[in-house]
Protein backbone atom coordinates (compact mmCIF):
# COMPACT_ATOMS: atom_id res chain seq x y z
CA UNK A 1 0.00 0.00 0.00
CA UNK A 2 0.93 3.54 -0.65
CA UNK A 3 0.02 6.60 0.74
CA UNK A 4 -1.98 9.06 -1.80
CA UNK A 5 0.66 12.42 -1.23
CA UNK A 6 -1.92 14.64 -2.44
CA UNK A 7 -5.13 13.54 -0.54
CA UNK A 8 -2.35 13.15 2.72
CA UNK A 9 0.66 15.39 1.78
CA UNK A 10 1.73 14.40 5.45
CA UNK A 11 1.21 10.75 5.55
CA UNK A 12 -1.42 8.74 7.52
CA UNK A 13 0.53 9.19 10.78
CA UNK A 14 -0.13 12.62 10.74
CA UNK A 15 -4.03 12.02 10.06
CA UNK A 16 -4.06 9.26 12.82
CA UNK A 17 -2.18 11.56 15.18
CA UNK A 18 -4.76 14.27 14.88
CA UNK A 19 -7.56 11.90 15.08
CA UNK A 20 -6.24 10.25 18.41
CA UNK A 21 -5.86 14.14 19.27
CA UNK A 22 -9.81 14.68 19.44
CA UNK A 23 -10.42 12.07 21.43
CA UNK A 24 -11.73 9.38 18.37
CA UNK A 25 -10.38 6.02 16.77
CA UNK A 26 -8.87 5.54 13.41
CA UNK A 27 -10.28 2.75 11.45
CA UNK A 28 -9.56 1.85 7.61
CA UNK A 29 -11.26 0.37 5.24
CA UNK A 30 -9.77 -2.41 3.07
CA UNK A 31 -10.66 -5.90 0.84
CA UNK A 32 -9.90 -9.29 1.44
CA UNK A 33 -9.58 -9.01 -2.65
CA UNK A 34 -7.19 -7.80 -5.32
CA UNK A 35 -9.04 -4.91 -5.23
CA UNK A 36 -11.49 -2.27 -3.24
CA UNK A 37 -14.73 -1.17 -4.36
CA UNK A 38 -13.33 1.91 -4.99
CA UNK A 39 -10.76 0.15 -7.59
CA UNK A 40 -7.67 0.68 -4.79
CA UNK A 41 -5.56 -1.85 -4.28
CA UNK A 42 -6.95 -4.76 -1.52
CA UNK A 43 -4.66 -6.82 0.19
CA UNK A 44 -4.99 -9.90 -1.29
CA UNK A 45 -2.20 -12.29 -0.28
CA UNK A 46 -0.91 -9.19 1.71
CA UNK A 47 -2.83 -9.35 4.75
CA UNK A 48 -0.52 -10.01 7.82
CA UNK A 49 1.55 -6.80 6.49
CA UNK A 50 -1.42 -4.38 5.67
CA UNK A 51 -2.69 -5.20 9.20
CA UNK A 52 1.12 -4.25 10.54
CA UNK A 53 1.16 -1.16 8.50
CA UNK A 54 -1.57 0.21 10.07
CA UNK A 55 -1.27 -1.07 13.76
CA UNK A 56 1.78 1.14 13.04
CA UNK A 57 -0.83 4.32 12.53
CA UNK A 58 -3.13 3.30 15.49
CA UNK A 59 -5.27 2.17 13.71
CA UNK A 60 -8.30 0.87 16.07
CA UNK A 61 -10.25 -0.92 14.06
CA UNK A 62 -10.63 -2.38 10.09
CA UNK A 63 -13.06 -3.56 8.14
CA UNK A 64 -12.15 -5.74 5.16
CA UNK A 65 -15.03 -7.22 2.51
CA UNK A 66 -14.60 -9.65 -0.11
CA UNK A 67 -14.88 -9.18 -3.49
CA UNK A 68 -16.45 -11.24 -5.76
CA UNK A 69 -15.59 -11.68 -9.28
CA UNK A 70 -18.63 -13.40 -10.65
CA UNK A 71 -18.55 -13.94 -14.81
Amino acid sequence: LQVNTTKFPDGINAVADQIHELGMGLGIYSDAGQWTCGRYQGSLGYETEDATLWASWGVSSSISARVWDIH
